[in-house]
């Protein structure tokens, strides 16, 4: 939430010993560990030197594949935007699988959640006109939640 369009984030050290060094004037994204102590972590974007960052990119077409797959439908056809069909994929996926309740708020995480982690593994723009809103919970149920999302 410090800054929504970081897409690669390592400390101080790690990017270092990936010979890449943070440009100067440069502030770190604060995050807070389980023990509530506080780090700091800094974007791509905010370093240089060295070989470049590349994260793995999945083709967007090879996402829609899968998810066509998993829920027997034909999304690669369908003539909305990308990411609106990998929601209607993951909101199919999850609901057949039994992982939406009648808690629309934790549906609408769950669903919101794991479409907007796949989208952003195709490598497209995160700020592509999708806009993300904090959960109304305390930081170790945000943990907890990303982790089972991420799992999924």
């Amino acid at each position: 939430m410090e800054r929504p369009n970081a897409f690669v984030c390592f400390s101080f050290e790690e990017w270092n010993a990936m010979d890449r060094r943070i440009t100067r004037g440069r502030r770190g994204i604060p995050y807070y560990d389980s023990d509530g102590h506080k780090h700091f972590v800094f974007d791509a974007t905010d370093t240089h030197g060295g070989m470049r960052y590349q994260r793995l990119a999945y083709p967007m077409k090879r996402l829609l594949a899968g998810l066509d797959l998993l829920n027997g439908t034909s999304l690669e056809k369908d003539e909305r935007a990308d990411y609106r069909k990998i929601k209607s994929g993951v909101a199919n996926w999850l609901k057949e699988n039994d992982y939406l309740t009648e808690d629309n708020l934790q549906n609408s995480l769950w669903i919101e959640g794991v479409s907007y982690s796949l989208y952003t593994m195709t490598g497209f723009p995160k700020d592509n006109g999708i806009r993300l809103t904090p959960m109304p919970f305390m930081l170790k149920p945000h943990a907890d939640l990303f982790k089972e999302i991420y799992i999924t």
